[in-house]
C-alpha cells in the first residue's frame, strides 16, 4: 500500500484517507483542510501499513470511500491502539464480496455459455449464402 502525505505540517491531527480501488492521490491533491496533516493511501494490491508515520499524532480522523472500506477495517482491527476519534465510511462495505452485505458472489463466478451454444459445431459448413455460420442462442 502506498501512505502519500498531501500535507504534513506536524501538526498532531492527521486527516487518514483510504481511496478506493484503483486510485491513487491525485483526485485529492486539491483537497486542502486546514489545521490538520493529511494522508491518502492507495494501492491495496499489499496491505502492509508503516504505522510508525503515525505514531506523533494524538488525533487520527479517519475516512474511507469505496474498496478503501474494506481496508480501513482490516487494518484497524490490526492496529487498535491508533487514536482514532472519528471514522466515516462512504459507499464501501467491510465485507466486499457477500451476500447480503457486499457484492453478491454471483457476480465473481465465471460465466456460463447457453447450452444452445456449446452444442453448435462450428466445423459444420455454413447453411446460408452468406459464407458466415449460424449463430443459434
Amino acid at each position: 500500500m502506498k501512505q502519500h502525505f498531501i500535507i504534513k505540517n506536524n501538526s498532531k491531527r492527521l486527516l487518514l484517507f483510504f481511496a478506493g480501488w484503483g486510485m491513487d492521490e491525485t483526485p485529492f491533491l486539491q483537497i486542502r483542510p486546514t489545521d490538520t496533516d493529511w494522508m491518502v493511501c492507495y494501492d491495496y494490491r499489499s496491505l502492509e501499513f508503516d504505522t510508525d508515520l503515525l505514531q506523533k499524532y494524538s488525533e487520527i480522523r479517519l475516512i474511507a470511500w469505496s474498496m478503501g472500506v474494506w481496508v480501513a477495517s482490516q487494518l484497524m482491527k490490526q492496529h487498535p491502539s491508533l487514536p482514532i476519534s472519528h471514522s466515516i465510511a462512504i459507499n464501501g462495505t467491510p465485507y466486499p464480496i457477500h451476500e447480503t452485505k457486499g457484492i453478491e458472489p454471483a457476480i465473481f463466478e465465471p460465466p456460463t455459455a447457453p447450452a444452445a451454444i456449446l452444442t453448435t459445431s462450428m466445423s459444420t459448413p455454413p447453411e446460408n449464402n452468406h459464407g458466415s455460420y449460424p449463430v443459434r442462442y
